[in-house]
């Protein structure tokens, strides 16, 4: 989608304004729900482009970390029935090791997963905006001098500076996170399934308060 910054007079180039796209297509407060899917869409391939590698890294530690929480239930009730099993049939206690150690190892990978998910981030977003950078000043560098004169042009120059440089990353790690949760409450309600079924609806209407704040 292309953007023209000035008055009909003004020459073909301020349509290329593309860099501009993720700004002023999320500009607004509220983003109608049309709207939404292109916004999206816009930021995620501007991630994309700017770091396919970090991508890809970002949004698998975003799936390890929501699947470390769902393993994490699963190894943890194998534990303790291990353990109460010990306890009433004097089973040696070594037998309980291999439990133990993937309780742990499990709990050390989701742990590390969420933080190494938080730097890749970091480093995901100085990629974007180095990208976001390096398009804005291609073109106010290839726009003439009349353009600057054009409030048009200025007031989303400015907006772009202020805010679009930023935007696509916000964007991209809610789009993460929104898969990521998706994925982890699928693989507990499975895991709890599995476990005692009647947990489920239990756990559902547990989350029935902070859905109704959160819209509050």
């Amino acid at each position: 989608m292309s953007y023209t910054t000035g008055s009909d007079e003004e020459p073909h180039e301020s349509k290329r304004l593309d860099p501009m796209d993720v700004y002023m297509e999320s500009a607004s407060q509220r983003v109608s729900a049309r709207r939404l899917p292109h916004v999206v869409a816009s930021a995620l391939r501007l991630t994309w482009e700017a770091s396919r590698r970090g991508f890809l890294v970002a949004a698998g530690l975003q799936v390890l970390g929501a699947l470390m929480v769902s393993a994490l239930v699963a190894v943890g009730k194998l534990a303790l029935d291990a353990i109460i099993g010990a306890g009433s049939s004097g089973t040696a206690v070594g037998r309980l090791i291999p439990v133990v150690v993937s309780l742990a190892l499990v709990t050390a990978v989701g742990a590390a997963a969420s933080t190494l998910q938080q730097q890749q981030q970091r480093l995901l977003g100085e990629e974007v905006s180095l990208t976001a950078w390096r398009r804005l000043l291609d073109v106010t560098g290839r726009v003439g001098l009349e353009f600057y004169e054009s409030s048009k042009f200025y007031d989303q120059l400015q907006r772009v500076q202020t805010n679009a440089i930023i935007q696509p990353t916000t964007v991209t790690t809610s789009v993460f996170g929104l898969i990521g949760g998706a994925i982890g409450t699928v693989g507990l309600l499975v895991v709890l399934l599995y476990i005692q079924p009647l947990l489920v609806p239990i756990l559902l209407l547990a989350g029935i308060p902070n859905m109704l704040l959160s819209r509050g």
